[in-house]
């Protein structure tokens, strides 16, 4: 599930369910983030440095790592504008996307207009092991 960090970034959260190891789910993340990078190198790189990316997204398989954080949805961020950390429906995601727009005074009425994204994960149980196995083909 997509969400904006509050600020300029965009985030995916992916639902993991009890019980995963953290050598499976970091592993999940590094696949996933090789498999965007080798399809779209045009638009996506995980070059950290800002200088190396050019105008490419960056996919920071990095922040999931132990003693590692990132902003809870929701969460009202201490920036101009006070930017909220939205979840945000796959089909919102587009090129015109505008994260400022979703701040203090807008998100309590997009909640109460379209619903609550995160709700959908409350409930999943993905099988993760399977899920790294199965993507482990798609990487060179």
């Amino acid at each position: 599930m997509p969400k904006t960090s509050g600020q300029t970034g965009l985030h995916v959260l992916i639902p993991m369910g009890p019980g995963v190891a953290f050598p499976t789910a970091k592993a999940l993340v590094e696949l996933l983030g090789r498999i965007l990078v080798s399809r779209h190198p045009d638009i996506a790189t995980m070059e950290r440095r800002v200088d190396h990316r050019g105008a490419r997204v960056y996919v920071d398989t990095g922040q999931t790592g132990r003693s590692r954080t990132i902003v809870a949805p929701y969460s009202v961020r201490a920036v101009r504008g006070a930017g909220v950390s939205t979840p945000l429906f796959w089909d919102e995601v587009h090129a015109a996307l505008d994260p400022s727009r979703h701040n203090l005074l807008t998100v309590p009425a997009r909640l109460v207009e379209i619903g609550d994204p995160v709700a959908e994960l409350l409930n999943v149980r993905p099988d993760i092991p399977q899920a790294v196995r199965k993507l482990e083909r798609f990487v060179d």
